[in-house]
């Protein structure tokens, strides 16, 4: 009913459906967007779910599901549909556009998340400490960010 609706509407036949990505929801926000578009959101009942869906019930197919997402937004990063072509060609608003690419970088965090996993074993493997000594003037740095966010 939703995909009849919205094509008889100016935005069905404006933009309509992208289809070609593996995440085809958020390619066709962003191309919504980039045309100027703008959203909302509208929650008339609280209490009902807004979306009903299926999720994968065991590890594999979790990780399967996380790769097949992962490999999706970072084929529209790479993309003619990425924001930052989207800013300096279409509509694109600047806070949008850094939306779409905290959205599109999630499957290149999952690297230095490993890194920083395996940092704490490195460093009493080797003897040595990732955080600068007390006495460095380095330490501003950590000691700033430790205040900014607990403070």
């Amino acid at each position: 009913m939703w995909l009849g609706v919205a094509m008889r509407m100016a935005w069905g036949t404006e933009v309509g459906w992208i289809y070609g990505s593996k995440s085809e929801d958020i390619l066709t926000g962003l191309r919504m967007h980039t045309k100027g578009w703008h959203s909302l959101c509208f929650d008339p009942d609280p209490n009902q779910p807004a979306f009903l869906g299926c999720a994968p019930t065991s590890g594999p197919a979790s990780m399967t599901q996380q790769k097949r997402w992962a490999t999706g937004v970072l084929e529209i990063l790479f993309s003619k549909h990425s924001p930052l072509i989207g800013i300096l060609t279409g509509k694109l608003q600047f806070r949008a556009c850094l939306f779409y690419l905290w959205i599109l970088t999630w499957g290149l965090r999952g690297m230095a998340e490993l890194c920083y996993t395996f940092l704490p074993a490195y460093c009493i493997v080797t003897n040595t400490s990732f955080l600068p000594k007390v006495e460095d003037p380095a330490i501003l740095i950590p000691l700033t960010l430790f205040i900014m966010y607990n403070v």
